[in-house]
């Protein structure tokens, strides 16, 4: 660490008595910045070489995750309506109570995205009516988020068969379908 800042700041003490000032008596960021990796490539061509070379590795590192993320995301899940849902095996086999169905969605950090919920009744009619588009679905009830009118015991689903909707006591075990919103 403390070769790092020596190494990082040793350049700016040398090369601030060497700097050529335009006519102005200064040079913008760019130039400065520029200026100082030139300075540090001819002081130090090793250390510079190295460092870069481990920068370019971490870049590609990163670049591979996020072809990797944007595979995962684009094999689990199917944006409609301005919303991304999940549709992977999960959602045809992962089966909770209410409580369960919600926290399951909350907890999620599928894709690296952990805004996940668990759908309105209205977001999974919508769906329903699209279901055709979806690879993974149960013929089924669907948990929704909205909560039935006693408001504490029943919540809503959506029968994935028929297409219907039901108010049930939030201790059933349902399907769980997660959705968040496409950024």
């Amino acid at each position: 660490m403390f070769l790092k800042l020596f190494l990082f700041l040793l350049p700016v003490f040398l090369f601030s008595a060497e700097v050529v000032w335009d006519g102005d008596g200064g040079i913008n960021e760019e130039e400065y910045q520029q200026a100082i990796k030139e300075y540090v490539d001819l002081k130090y061509p090793a250390e510079a070489k190295d460092w870069n070379e481990k920068v370019e590795r971490e870049r590609e590192i990163e670049r591979e995750r996020e072809i990797e993320r944007e595979k995962v995301i684009k094999e689990n899940t199917v944006t409609l309506n301005g919303l991304m849902w999940q549709d992977n095996e999960d959602a045809k086999s992962i089966r909770r109570g209410w409580d369960g169905a919600v926290k399951y969605c909350q907890d999620s950090s599928f894709g690296g995205y952990t805004d996940w919920y668990v759908p309105s009744k209205e977001q999974l009619e919508y769906l329903y009516a699209q279901k055709s588009q979806l690879k993974n679905v149960a013929s089924n009830y669907y948990w929704s988020s909205s909560e039935g009118v006693d408001g504490s015991s029943r919540a809503w689903d959506v029968n994935f068969y028929s297409g219907s909707t039901d108010s049930y006591y939030k201790s059933s075990t349902y399907y769980v379908r997660c959705v968040r919103g496409r950024q």
